[in-house]
């Protein structure tokens, strides 16, 4: 494996660590400063909104200016957002803190935006097409690492200094991201060859990426609903610190590490949409657990497996990108190789933001109406409707594709004879 390719693996590892951070400590600020789980969802979706604007943006900066340059810069204020998340629970009056938690979500987005972006980009331009999904793999690997690493560090360090400890520690550890970026910078990568201004909305009409790009997005609600509600859920009924409760936030992770591994068997058993419905399948069930709903009983094993499955399915996430790369491939020949890869990293980042935005914003609003039972039964309806709905589009999509090519072969066989 290249240099290059390990630091990138680094560099998603330690964002993924300051992204996990929040869902486990963002309850407890909420509850110093008397803050509803609805309006505690919006300020965690934030991040989301910002991400998702900027996204659509990164393949056109990224031919003006240096990918290096830009992911120095994102690193830098991702590390210094984080270290300011610190000294939140200081701030005299609500006013003042839903105002600068606020600003710092933003920024904090933007810039993450860049990061999660080009990693992914960059590891596909510097593998192989032998190796690109062996090295996602790896990238995914380093992401699962830091995100059940954020939790258990919230655990450790929670106990030691309270809620200012976690961020302040690994805002300061951040700061390594921006040396990397350094050691990089000896890597060409900027060989965009096209003349024209690449651009992510001309392809969102595409059938094929509207559904898997769908599936990636409903994955990710499923991944984050419970994020404003699970700490306090666990506590209410279950009577757990926080502490305990931020170690949860780990199983999803350490169970999608698991399936990382085994993704070469997956896709050779499975191909890339089979492995997506795969994905929507697991997700499903492991909504029904996570409560538990009936008629499962009320016991922390299930919600265990649950958020277990919901990890496992979370590998939608690879194949969704292989196959909008593939996809790409066959809509625009003119592009080269590295635009291609910034528009389906780009894509793939857009609506994986889409759903970082509704997951958070949909989970607090549902319990803090209704209850997290409620919220659970609403996203298993949504998700199992939606599957229903990928497997006909799908089946039909390629029952066209097949007598297309049907057809082809016909023709050609036809213009031979007739020669």
């Amino acid at each position: 494996m290249k240099k290059s390719v390990i630091l990138l693996i680094c560099m998603n590892t330690f964002s993924a660590m300051g992204y996990s951070i929040f869902a486990p400590l963002f309850p407890v600020l909420g509850k110093d400063f008397s803050i509803s789980e609805a309006l505690l969802g919006w300020i965690i979706s934030t991040y989301a909104i910002a991400n998702c604007i900027t996204t659509p943006f990164i393949p056109k900066l990224c031919k003006k200016y240096s990918r290096i340059k830009l992911l120095y810069f994102a690193t830098f204020f991702e590390a210094t957002c984080t270290l300011l998340y610190s000294f939140l629970q200081k701030i005299p009056s609500l006013t003042l803190f839903l105002i600068i938690v606020f600003t710092l979500r933003v920024i904090n987005g933007i810039f993450s935006s860049f990061i999660i972006t080009l990693v992914y980009s960059l590891v596909c331009s510097l593998s192989s097409e032998e190796e690109v999904k062996l090295n996602l793999g790896y990238i995914e690997i380093g992401m699962s690492l830091g995100s059940s690493a954020g939790p258990l560090f919230v655990s450790i360090f929670y106990k030691i200094g309270g809620y200012k400890l976690p961020f302040l520690l690994l805002g300061l550890f951040l700061y390594t991201s921006v040396y990397l970026t350094k050691i990089l910078e000896k890597e060409k990568f900027d060989k965009n060859e096209i003349t024209e201004e690449p651009s992510v909305f001309k392809f969102l009409n595409n059938l094929d990426i509207i559904l898997i790009c769908s599936a990636l997005a409903l994955s990710v609600v499923t991944y984050t609903f419970y994020f404003p509600c699970l700490t306090n859920h666990l506590n209410e009924k279950y009577h757990l610190s926080v502490s305990m409760a931020s170690l949860f936030f780990s199983v999803p992770v350490v169970s999608y590490l698991i399936v990382v591994n085994l993704i070469n068997i997956i896709s050779k058993k499975l191909g890339n949409l089979g492995s997506i419905s795969a994905g929507i399948l697991a997700n499903i069930i492991g909504i029904y657990l996570i409560y538990p709903l009936p008629p499962f009983p009320k016991h922390i094993v299930f919600i265990i497996i649950g958020l277990a499955l919901i990890g496992a399915g979370s590998l939608i996430f690879i194949f969704t990108l292989l196959e909008l790369s593939n996809i790409l491939k066959k809509v625009c020949k003119d592009y080269d190789q590295n635009t291609i890869n910034d528009i389906s990293s780009a894509i793939n980042n857009l609506f994986t933001s889409l759903g970082n935005l509704l997951g958070p914003i949909i989970g607090g609003f549902l319990s803090s109406h209704f209850s997290f039972e409620i919220s659970c039964i609403i996203i298993f309806s949504i998700f199992s409707i939606f599957f229903i709905l990928f497997i006909l589009l799908y089946n039909k999509n390629n029952k066209n594709e097949s007598e297309k090519i049907s057809n082809n072969n016909k023709e050609i066989l036809q213009e031979t004879l007739a020669k």
